[in-house]
């Protein structure tokens, strides 16, 4: 899987440079509700990245899920974040998945966004990579390491590093793309590579005493989520209860139809079965009960919230951003909460 038109990276740093014109709020003069079912005639409009997170986006889609709750929905699929982001920005999504992590710089110019519900947690697919001799975050002090100038993956290196007291001050970064990192690394031209497979996967083959020093696996430092404004949230609830309830009844077709889901989805990612059955073997993919469990729970090691304040603090401490929303205010758990 060629992860990076797929991977949830985003120039978030450059916000400032958007013009003002660009985060005006769109509102729809026409919406109508059904005094019936309480949801909308207007449709919700949804922006889904092309990445395996979204699988219970694309289901709801392709099975016509939406239908059956009673919503209309468009949804459009994007390849880049960037476009996400923008469109969201601008008003003119209603939800839209991201990284989790995203809220913390947009909230600067959009502060009553909301993550509604994690769909997944990257997992495996995201790790540092680094020689054999290094072994602990220490060992890398004064190294070069590769890295992407984006929100996420700065978030991922600062909680490695953070395990050994240290910042990015503490080593030499070297702005570069997943791809070209990996291959920086595999040349010896760094010590250390933030990096996601494919990419980390070849590196581990083209060099001998290469290892993934650090990966996301079993934590809650990359989480991916559908997230929404709390005045669309307000005046589309009953809609968005709907599409939630969707998104919980695709994952739940993939689970009892994997080989149609397996297939629709390599046919979206325009990838192959086999990198298909490995992605789903490495992503932690949340349904309604799982988001219950783990992303909205307090007491888990997986919450959603802590990854945010978490991320946020490390952003701040690398002179990333100047100021913090609190974290408890860009998440809202009620709706997963009433399901």
């Amino acid at each position: 899987m060629r992860r990076r038109t797929l991977i949830k990276s985003s120039a978030l740093f450059g916000l400032g440079a958007l013009g003002a014109s660009a985060f005006s709020a769109c509102t729809d003069p026409d919406r109508q509700t059904d005094s019936n079912t309480s949801k909308s005639l207007t449709p919700l409009r949804v922006g889904v990245l092309n990445w395996f997170g979204c699988e219970g986006m694309l289901m709801a889609d392709k099975k016509n899920l939406f239908a059956a709750e009673g919503i209309k929905v468009e949804q459009q699929y994007f390849a880049s974040p960037t476009e996400i982001n923008d469109l969201f920005l601008a008003g003119k999504l209603d939800l839209a998945a991201m990284v989790a992590t995203d809220p913390i710089i947009l909230s600067l110019k959009l502060p009553d966004i909301k993550t509604i519900m994690v769909t997944d947690y990257s997992g495996d697919v995201d790790g540092i990579l680094a020689s054999k001799k290094i072994t602990k975050p220490a060992d890398l002090r004064g190294k070069k390491i590769a890295c992407e100038d984006v929100p996420y993956e700065i978030i991922f290196l600062g909680e490695f590093l953070k395990l050994g007291g240290m910042t990015e001050k503490d080593v030499q970064i070297v702005s570069l793309t997943a791809e070209a990192g990996a291959k920086a690394f595999a040349a010896g031209k760094v010590d250390a590579a933030v990096t996601y497979d494919p990419y980390l996967g070849k590196a581990l083959k083209q060099r001998a005493d290469a290892q993934i020093l650090f990966s996301a696996k079993a934590s809650n430092i990359i989480p991916n989520a559908i997230v929404a404004q709390a005045k669309v949230i307000e005046s589309r609830r009953n809609d968005i209860l709907a599409y939630i309830r969707s998104v919980d009844k695709g994952l739940k077709f993939s689970a009892a139809n994997r080989k149609e889901a397996d297939d629709l989805m390599a046919k979206w990612l325009a990838v192959g079965l086999p990198e298909i059955a490995d992605q789903r073997s490495k992503i932690y993919i949340l349904d309604i009960v799982k988001n219950k469990v783990d992303a909205f729970n307090p007491s888990s090691p997986l919450n959603v919230e802590s990854s945010i304040r978490s991320g946020g603090q490390i952003l701040l401490e690398n002179g990333r951003v100047k100021k913090l929303a609190d974290a408890g205010t860009l998440i809202d758990g009620s709706l997963i909460k009433s399901l």
